[in-house]
């Protein structure tokens, strides 16, 4: 994630603190009422960072390296379809 230029640096901080909080949590929840209570509201705001990184990637106007080619349509020529099918020799 921090070294993605797909989503802002803030994003990759975040996944790793939320991952760093919910190790914490999930050790702690079953020992302490307020730690399960709190593991809870980590998985909530876990769920709010998927969908604000969804929303940032449908927001970005830059497309991914890879994605910009993989949505255009192959070139084909019809000289190279020609030689290679069996029906035209």
């Amino acid at each position: 994630m921090l070294g993605s230029r797909l989503l802002p640096r803030a994003f990759g901080y975040t996944a790793v603190a939320l991952g760093a909080a919910s190790i914490i949590m999930g050790l702690a929840a079953p020992y302490s009422a307020t730690a399960f209570s709190l593991a809870i509201v980590l998985i909530i705001t876990e769920s709010a960072w998927v969908l604000a990184a969804a929303g940032a990637l449908v927001i970005s106007r830059k497309p991914a390296s890879g994605a910009a080619a993989a949505c255009q349509p192959l070139a084909r020529s019809t000289a190279v379809r020609a030689k290679s099918s069996p029906r035209h020799r």
